[in-house]
């Protein structure tokens, strides 16, 4: 039987979904005290990667997967400082109280900043149009502080 074939177990698709919600505990949880900054940026990045990845399986059947989608839509910053890290799916990242980073994938030449109508600055990736409004910062510039490749 080829691989592409192989039809998942319910047990084997409760495992997958119970690994995704350890990841969006993790990420709900916010950095632990005991990690340094440089640690949770990559912790962050494995975690929503495999939120992305296991997101776009077709074996999925009932399982709720708002909490998934709302951690991939939208980062909402907490009142100190966080790091806010911007998916293929996000449209939106709330900036909170505190030095808020939002990483961005790519080169940072990829990236425009303009403002909307109604005055809130948006990230728009020129490769892949994907645009991001970015609430509650002062400037664009000032909110992207690190491009990741």
């Amino acid at each position: 039987m080829a691989y592409e074939d192989y039809i998942k177990t319910s047990e084997e698709i409760a495992q997958d979904y119970l690994a995704m919600e350890h990841s969006v505990n993790l990420i709900n949880a916010g950095q632990p005290e005991d990690m340094d900054d440089n640690e949770w940026i990559d912790t962050l990045d494995r975690n929503v990667r495999h939120l992305e990845l296991m997101l776009t399986k077709d074996f999925w059947t009932y399982e709720d997967m708002t909490e998934v989608i709302a951690i991939l839509n939208t980062e909402y910053a907490t009142q100190g400082d966080d790091f806010l890290i911007v998916t293929s799916y996000t449209s939106s990242v709330q900036a909170g109280a505190g030095t808020d980073t939002v990483i961005f994938s790519g080169n940072y030449a990829d990236y425009t900043f303009s403002q909307s109508d109604s005055y809130v600055p948006l990230m728009t990736n020129n490769t892949t149009n994907q645009v991001v409004s970015l609430f509650g910062a002062s400037t664009p510039s000032a909110m992207m502080q690190k491009v990741i490749h």
